[in-house]
């Protein structure tokens, strides 16, 4: 929890001062498979028929995270978190889209993360080593432009299409697609970026620098 809050409380810096302790500000929070970590630990302990702990109750909630961090940040704008699955990230864009086209928020802070999966899941293991987050602030266009298929935002348009001639069930893991676009960004940033696809489901998402 500690690298999702500190890199999301690193994106809250770039919203204006005057936006951030407002409804203009939302939030979701995406990684693969919930809080698996504090759910094992949990079943495990009512297999022992040992008394669980409330509060580890509490943060075995998928959603704790969002809330937790709107607490620490008093935002009182939309918050939601998602477990994509192998759906990947882009489900987790599309979501964020609709957030911001509801025009429930200005500003949409956006952290995916993942952390390593507990020993009883590792046959099925398909999470980082380590804990990693990234963070991705996306706000509303201008007026009159479209979201979905041309969203124009720090120099990178999403286009969304099926894909009909190489349809791929499961893309690779959700945690490695977040740390590729993250350097998709930071490759549009310094001009060096060509197109980025990732497909999962028979769809292809696709970035390229506007």
């Amino acid at each position: 929890a500690r690298s999702v809050f500190e890199t999301s409380a690193r994106c809250l810096e770039q919203i204006p001062e005057q936006h951030r302790s407002t409804n203009d500000v939302g939030c979701l929070f995406a990684n693969a498979y919930g809080q698996c970590d504090t759910t094992v630990k949990m079943l495990q302990t009512l297999a022992q028929a040992e008394p669980t702990s409330p509060a580890a109750f509490s943060l075995s909630v998928h959603n704790a995270i969002a809330g937790q961090f709107s607490i620490a940040h008093m935002l009182t704008g939309a918050s939601a978190t998602m477990a994509p699955g192998r759906d990947g990230l882009g489900g987790v864009f599309l979501e964020a889209a609709g957030l911001l086209e509801e025009q429930r928020c200005k500003y949409l802070l956006l952290c995916c993360f993942e952390a390593p999966i507990p020993d009883t899941l590792k046959p099925y293991d398909v999470n980082p080593p380590t804990p990693m987050a990234a963070a991705f602030l996306l706000r509303q266009p201008p007026a009159g432009q479209p979201l979905l298929n041309k969203q124009q935002d720090a120099g990178i348009t999403l286009d969304m299409q099926r894909s009909i001639e190489q349809p791929v069930l499961y893309g690779s893991p959700f945690w490695r697609q977040v740390l590729e676009f993250a350097v998709h960004v930071d490759d549009c940033r310094r001009g060096e970026a060509d197109k980025f696809t990732l497909s999962s489901g028979g769809i292809t998402y696709a970035w390229q620098p506007s």
